[in-house]
């Protein structure tokens, strides 16, 4: 308590001795009109203070507004002050009390012997504590665990009030591009954002990837949520993933794991309930496109955390429609390294699979085009009398797609799974000569529109090495070398 008084009246120090340097920190944990008013009174107040004190020289004040103190990574006053003392720029830190300097007693403690180590010693006012004092470490751990268990009972208790709200459906205001809140806290759709908003999933709808989409709206100088024209993959992803675009609201997504490390983590409902409220306010797309983007970026990406992975088990764009000629199981896309440009392939294997058909994407795309053109309007209008409304909705919607697209340049998810019941092959087995006038029966390409109608064409496997056989037995090599049940 000597050395003090000596700091703080200047006593003991002769002529050449150089003066305290002396600084102080300030933080509150909320952005409240009295936390403010209660920040800035210990702002004038430490400044009076140091700058009246004989032997003290100003070294600044530190502060940290509206964050909280139970980690010191966000707090960046608190991070620049123990900067300068590395630096050698403060001798002494004054601050209200060990609950306002931090609440976690191990980075408390750590700190403090960080800054005696470097020579600096700080002074807690309300606890009347200096780390210069015999005692001080003794008396800091015990009142830095109480800090820390203030700290627990306070998330505990923010905690509980904000579940409670979830539980009765009362969601928390969060910022989200196409929306703005009301006086009332209800949802308002920004018109020029929420065209934005419903184009992105359009696009992404009708076959462009994240990347292509964040192209065009660079190149059109739209401006993104961040206020620049340059739109990041994760923003797209983000916005095609959320369900408030639909229209609904999920409750208690993320949750915070613990209140000193301030980690969160998606909630996956083991540990604590999240609650799906439908029709919350109103939607920028419908529900059937925001429920076809989901199984868009599922077929683009199983397996995989992003949209333009390059797992091996991508089903876009025919998902489940292809039907194996020889076991009638499903087929499952596969990058084929086997041959040259062979690309991707789709087999049948897995549980229920035989093993034993094999047809490049390629092929099998061009094929789907070839059986969409080949169908005609007469066809199609005929399904309009056929009993069943199911089958005349169906005709219905082809005829429409038919006469806004009378050509398709590729094929993509949205018009199959509206358009399309499932496809199959003939076997591919029989010997087949290129110059044939009919294609035989066995390299076939069917597809089942839902209205009812059917179309065969050529599947294009023409030559020997695309055979469904010998793409096989290459493809099982291939799996054999790199370590691989083939």
């Amino acid at each position: 308590m000597e050395q003090l008084l000596k700091r703080e009246t200047g006593q003991g120090r002769t002529a050449s001795e150089k003066a305290c340097r002396v600084a102080a920190y300030c933080r509150v944990s909320t952005d409240k009109e009295g936390q403010k008013s209660s920040f800035a009174i210990q702002v004038a107040a430490y400044t009076e203070k140091i700058k009246g004190t004989p032997g003290w020289t100003f070294a600044g004040i530190y502060t940290d507004e509206g964050v909280t103190g139970t980690s010191a990574k966000n707090r960046t006053g608190f991070r620049h002050m123990i900067e300068d003392c590395e630096a050698g720029k403060i001798d002494y830190i004054i601050t209200k009390s060990i609950s306002r300097f931090a609440r976690n007693t191990l980075e408390c403690l750590a700190c403090i012997r960080h800054l005696q180590g470097l020579g600096v010693q700080l002074l807690f006012e309300k606890e009347n504590i200096d780390t210069g004092s015999v005692f001080s470490e003794m008396l800091l751990t015990i009142l830095a665990a109480f800090a820390q268990e203030e700290s627990r009972s306070i998330s505990e208790n923010v905690k509980w009030g904000i579940r409670k709200r979830y539980q009765e459906g009362i969601d928390r205001w969060t910022a989200i591009y196409g929306y703005e809140q009301t006086e009332a806290g209800n949802y308002q759709i920004v018109p020029e954002e929420a065209e934005v908003v419903r184009r992105i999933f359009r696009l992404y709808e009708h076959g462009s990837s994240i990347a292509e989409i964040a192209g065009i709206l660079e190149r059109e100088q739209t401006e993104s949520p961040g206020g620049k024209t340059r739109w990041e993959a994760s923003t797209i992803h983000a916005i095609l993933c959320n369900e408030k675009y639909a229209g609904d609201i999920m409750l208690q997504k993320r949750y915070t794991v613990d209140h000193i490390s301030h980690r969160d983590t998606r909630n996956d409902c083991t540990a604590i309930p999240a609650y799906y409220i439908r029709d919350h306010h109103t939607p920028l797309v419908s529900r059937k496109t925001y429920a076809r983007v989901q199984k868009i970026r599922k077929l683009n990406c199983q397996g995989g955390r992003t949209e333009d992975c390059r797992d091996r088990n991508v089903q876009y764009p025919f998902a489940d429609l292809l039907r194996c000629p020889w076991c009638g199981a499903g087929l499952h896309q596969r990058h084929m390294p086997v041959q040259r440009n062979a690309g991707r392939g789709w087999l049948c294997e897995g549980k229920e699979g035989c093993g034993q058909f094999f047809i490049r994407s390629a092929l099998l795309e061009d094929a789907v085009l070839r059986a969409y053109s080949a169908l005609q309007m007469e066809e199609i209008e005929r399904r309009f009398e056929e009993k069943g409304p199911g089958i005349r909705r169906a005709a219905r919607r082809l005829a429409r797609m038919k006469r806004a697209h009378p050509e398709l340049g590729r094929v993509d998810y949205y018009w199959l799974d509206d358009l399309v019941e499932y496809i199959t092959f003939g076997k591919h087995c029989k010997e087949w000569a290129p110059g044939e006038a009919a294609y035989p029966d066995d390299r076939t390409v069917t597809v089942h529109w839902k209205c009812g109608l059917r179309t065969t064409v050529f599947s294009g496997v023409g030559e020997e090495k695309d055979m469904p056989g010998r793409v096989l037995g290459l493809y099982r090599a291939y799996l054999r070398r790199k370590g691989r049940v083939g």
